[in-house]
């Protein structure tokens, strides 16, 4: 009984810290940015170690909120396009490496792992795009100028997604 409780909990506990990991590997792109600003600024010299911490933690933020709001408000779809593939490409090299490091833990040759981390980077990157287009919660469906209450925003959301030449208003 004891022995197949901690098979059945060990086998959840890996499936949560997968999840885990594919949901940060998701929003990489803010991390990625921070981390690169704060090496660059504290390398070059231009600020120390805290200070460059804290303009790293800045330049993230700043590239959340602002990806985060052009995608909400933008109406022109290669504009919303352009920005969901900018941060959906860390996201995709994010998958790209972790697959490919757990390939490497196991005893697989160099093709199959590269075919393995390509999947990953695949799925990875893909769902940033579509979490990047889909809104995920009402207040983000009100930033969005959605409200499924009134015909005239239904209609302003089909014609940002592109399905409709001209909105009925």
């Amino acid at each position: 009984m004891l022995l197949g409780l901690g098979i059945v909990l060990g086998f959840a506990s890996i499936g949560f810290l997968f999840w885990l990991l594919f949901l940060c590997a998701v929003y990489a792109a803010p991390p990625f940015v921070a981390a690169m600003a704060c090496t660059t600024l504290y390398d070059h010299g231009v600020l120390s170690g805290v200070h460059a911490i804290l303009a790293g933690l800045a330049a993230g933020v700043m590239v959340l909120a602002f990806g985060q709001a052009i995608l909400a408000s933008s109406r022109d779809p290669a504009l919303r396009v352009a920005v969901s593939l900018l941060l959906a490409l860390p996201a995709a090299l994010t998958g790209f490496g972790t697959t490919l490091g757990f390939c490497g833990m196991g005893d697989m040759s160099a093709i199959p792992a590269y075919l393995f981390a390509t999947f990953g980077a695949l799925c990875v990157g893909g769902a940033r795009v579509v979490a990047a287009f889909a809104p995920s919660s009402p207040h983000n469906q009100r930033v969005a100028g959605w409200s499924p209450s009134t015909k005239a925003s239904a209609a302003r959301s089909v014609h940002i997604a592109g399905m409709n030449p001209a909105p009925d208003q």
